[in-house]
């Protein structure tokens, strides 16, 4: 007796591998022109890590912490009031901060 495996095996038509070849993409016709009127990056090679304080001309380094939905927001909202990016104030605020408690 077959397996029900073995009787779908022997019902099921195999695909035509004709349809495949004879249906050949349009993309196989087409040139590729090269961007010669585009401007080059001029770009300097510097990674995350060594991107400079523009005030101090310090080494700035990434840090990650937690913090409260609350205390998030108002950061985002104090620099988009401010013009200015939310690390910024977080750098003035922590500045003034160990200032103080030295």
């Amino acid at each position: 007796m077959a397996s029900r495996f073995e009787v779908l095996l022997k019902n099921t038509t195999p695909s035509a591998p004709a349809q495949a070849v004879s249906e050949q993409s349009t993309q196989a016709d087409k040139t590729t022109k090269p961007q010669t009127d585009k401007a080059t990056n001029t770009q300097t090679n510097k990674s995350p890590n060594q991107l400079s304080d523009k005030t101090t001309s310090t080494q700035i380094e990434k840090y990650t912490t937690h913090l409260r939905p609350d205390t998030v927001k108002a950061i985002k909202l104090l620099a988009v009031n401010r013009d200015c990016h939310d690390y910024d104030v977080v750098q003035e605020a922590l500045d003034e901060y160990l200032k103080r408690n030295k």
